[in-house]
C-alpha cells in the first residue's frame, strides 16, 4: 500500500509505522492499536491509534485523556471512494464505545498544512484547536 507521490510529504511510511509501534512499546509503555483498512479481503489501508492519559500528552489546559490518530493512510488506488471517511467512522465508534486502552474525552489527529485530508476530518466532525507545531494543524473531537 502507497499514497500518491505528492502525498509522501504528509505522512510516513507504513514501515515506519510499524517500527514506531514497535518501539513504543518496547520503550514507553504505550500501546498502539494498529488496524487494517480492507476492501472485502484487499488491505487498502492503515491506521495506528495511541491512547494518553491526561497527564501525558502535554495539551496545555486540557485535563481529560485521550485517543490520538498517529497514522491514517488509504491506498493511493482507493483514494477518493469513501474508504477513507468510512474507515474514520468506525475508528470513531471505536474509540467511543469500546474505549479499547481506557477511558478518553477527546480523540485528536494532526494534519500537515496544505494536505486536502483536513476536509475529510472536517466532515467526520474533527475541529481544529488552533494548536499545532507550525508544520501541523491538531485537531480533535469530543468523543
Amino acid at each position: 500500500m502507497e499514497t500518491h507521490e505528492e502525498q509522501e510529504e504528509f505522512i510516513g511510511s507504513n514501515l515506519k509505522c510499524f517500527a514506531d509501534a514497535f518501539v513504543w512499546l518496547e520503550t514507553s509503555g504505550n500501546k498502539p492499536i494498529l488496524l487494517g483498512v480492507y476492501d472485502g479481503n484487499i488491505p487498502i489501508g492503515l491506521t495506528m491509534i495511541s491512547y494518553n492519559t491526561a497527564d501525558e500528552h502535554g495539551v496545555e489546559g486540557l485535563d481529560e485523556s485521550l485517543y490520538y490518530i498517529c497514522r491514517f493512510m488509504i491506498d493511493k488506488n482507493y483514494q477518493g471512494k469513501g474508504y477513507g471517511k468510512a474507515a474514520l467512522a468506525q475508528i470513531i465508534e471505536l474509540v467511543r464505545a469500546e474505549k479499547p486502552l481506557g477511558q478518553a474525552g477527546w480523540l485528536y489527529v494532526s494534519v500537515h498544512k496544505g494536505n486536502p485530508a483536513t476536509q475529510l476530518y472536517q466532515s467526520v466532525g474533527f475541529t481544529e484547536t488552533g494548536d499545532g507545531n507550525g508544520l501541523e494543524n491538531d485537531m480533535r473531537m469530543r468523543i
